[in-house]
């Protein structure tokens, strides 16, 4: 019994002890935005705001703000007594829901625009949405989306004009190959809810094959006899047109075009082949013109 009672002292104290240092410790001023919702709403009816995020200023002891957050703040609006309709208003203290020993210090803005209508429903068709970038080379072949439509739900005046509804963003960042998986539907203030709420979205990955044009490339004469001597050239310049995977036509730093003159032996005008090396991975499509002329003396 002794025993009992002296835990419940040492208890008292420490409550007090704390409450003491929390109560006299530095204060901080932090904002955050927080989103607004809504309670209550009449059956058959949807509400939304144009003003989704509202700065929040509010203050408290230093050691309490150490590991707040956003989330621990909440503005729930209660429209038990709001019809069909659009309304301005004005958000008050006892919409917001801070813990204790935290004080709300501003709203900004404290005025919203509140429209309330009735929940409709409409089927859309649903349009994946990325995030990131499929490694170099390769490219997006096809998407089959399974189901292809849903069935939206919100407010009659907001989902009427839609026509199409986002999955929420499949990471694609440094894919190379098919990929499979199931994503939900995204929604928000304007779209409420989806049936089914998730879809199964399959991509076909292949690579990027382009063709690539380049374009007045100079060449270089190779294995001349010493003794001969290049007095015209006809033309001097060529075109190359290359064909292979997009990340490799970007980097052709060895690309290296030529004229092989080590079978001349005399005097004369020479039609030779322009001939290519460098491209490791990638076809050459054309090279115009094929062959030059050249006239060579000693």
């Amino acid at each position: 019994m002794i025993n009992n009672n002296i835990l419940k002292i040492i208890s008292v104290i420490i409550a007090v002890i704390v409450w003491f240092i929390v109560a006299t410790s530095e204060q901080q001023e932090v904002s955050f935005y927080v989103p607004v919702k809504f309670k209550n709403e009449g059956e058959g009816l949807k509400a939304f705001t144009d003003t989704s995020l509202i700065s929040v200023l509010v203050k408290g002891p230093k050691i309490s703000m150490k590991n707040f957050t956003f989330n621990d703040i909440k503005i729930e609006i209660d429209l038990s007594n709001f019809q069909s309709g659009e309304y301005l208003y004005r958000i008050k203290p006892t919409d917001v829901m801070l813990p204790s020993g935290i004080h709300l210090i501003r709203l900004e803005p404290q005025d919203i625009r509140i429209m309330i209508d009735k929940l409709g429903k409409k089927t859309v068709k649903v349009i994946p949405s990325f995030i990131g970038d499929l490694k170099d080379g390769y490219k997006i072949s096809s998407v089959v989306i399974t189901p292809s439509y849903v069935t939206i739900y919100g407010t009659s005046k907001k989902i009427k004009a839609l026509e199409s509804v986002e999955t929420l963003p499949i990471n694609i960042s440094g894919v190379d190959a098919n990929l499979k998986q199931k994503v939900g539907i995204k929604v928000g203030e304007i779209i409420s809810d989806a049936k089914p709420g998730e879809v199964q979205v399959e991509l076909k990955i292949v690579e990027n094959i382009i063709v690539k044009n380049l374009n007045n490339l100079s060449f270089i004469l190779e294995n001349l006899n010493p003794h001969f001597k290049v007095v015209r050239i006809n033309p001097d310049r060529v075109d190359l047109s290359v064909k292979g995977r997009s990340d490799k036509l970007n980097s052709l730093d060895n690309l290296k075009l030529f004229v092989d003159l080590s079978k001349i032996n005399k005097d004369g005008i020479y039609e030779l082949p322009i001939k290519v090396t460098g491209t490791e991975g990638v076809e050459v499509v054309d090279i115009i013109p094929s062959k030059i002329k050249i006239e060579v003396r000693r």
